[in-house]
């Protein structure tokens, strides 16, 4: 029973500390006037992992639907944003992260799937939201398949990078609602099989890229610093925001080479830069 106990603690003071870096979160963002990414998901869309914990551990269903109800408000205001953004141009999201898009949806279906499982069944709706989130997760799914088309070329060049992390997240999601979906709320041959089919396929992309990005650390705890970048920069404008910005990179030559000695800008951005130094062995 104490166990019990201090995991429900545990549980609040996540909800708590997720209402504040949530909050925190869009504090930023509004003064920033940044526009949504994918990245904003796992910032905002986690909320829903209290209806998860929750039902396991008998919180008060209060708690559990109120994580429900703002884990679905999020998707249904972030999900179509987000996706038209990207959808309309290749330069958000450019990289590994445009995986991101899958995962709200899956997160939220095995989290309304555990909370109609729980105390709070009768306040987190009817069973069509469940179903409407699973078609939305498959679909999204789709997108994000779709996406990674005319990123490809980005994602070559950046293989393996740490970023390449952002695609376990929601591909473990999707293995998981799926199976979820068909154990506890439909049981269907097709769905069965679809579940299997994207279990095994999440096993193999996890293991994969869990080794790749250990061999990379290695590889980045391991290198000496060759050449070093000193880049000061005065502002950076973008949006109608300015930031102050200082920079100090350990780079390789072969970086260097391959980057072309030039810093990268994302259109509608301005840089002014006051300071640019290349130091390699006082060379």
């Amino acid at each position: 029973a104490a166990a019990v106990v201090a995991a429900q603690v545990v549980v609040y003071f996540g909800v708590v500390a997720q209402a504040v870096v949530g909050f925190a979160f869009l504090r930023r963002v509004f003064k920033d006037r940044l526009l949504p990414e994918p990245i904003f998901f796992p910032a905002l869309v986690t909320v829903g992992q209290a209806a998860m914990s929750g039902a396991i551990l008998h919180i008060h269903p209060w708690v559990v639907a109120a994580s429900v109800w703002i884990g679905i408000g999020v998707c249904v205001i972030l999900i179509p944003w987000v996706t038209y953004r990207v959808s309309l141009s290749s330069q958000v999201a450019p990289s590994a992260t445009i995986a991101l898009v899958s995962a709200p949806a899956s997160f939220m279906t095995v989290s309304i799937i555990a909370a109609r499982l729980s105390d709070a069944k009768s306040l987190v709706g009817p069973k069509a939201i469940v179903h409407a989130f699973l078609a939305t997760e498959l679909l999204s799914l789709l997108i994000t398949s779709l996406l990674l088309i005319p990123r490809f070329p980005r994602l070559r060049s950046d293989f393996f990078s740490f970023q390449f992390a952002a695609v376990t997240f929601p591909a473990a999601s999707t293995a998981n609602a799926t199976i979820c979906y068909v154990a506890g709320v439909w049981p269907n041959p097709v769905l069965e099989v679809i579940s299997i089919c994207i279990g095994a396929v999440t096993i193999v992309v996890v293991l994969s890229f869990n080794m790749a990005m250990a061999v990379t650390l290695v590889k980045v705890m391991s290198a000496k610093p060759i050449a070093v970048v000193d880049v000061e920069v005065d502002s950076v404008e973008g949006g109608g925001s300015k930031i102050q910005m200082t920079q100090l990179a350990h780079i390789s030559p072969a970086t260097l080479a391959q980057e072309d000695s030039r810093t990268r800008v994302a259109p509608g951005m301005s840089i002014s830069a006051r300071e640019n130094r290349f130091s390699n062995g006082g060379r």
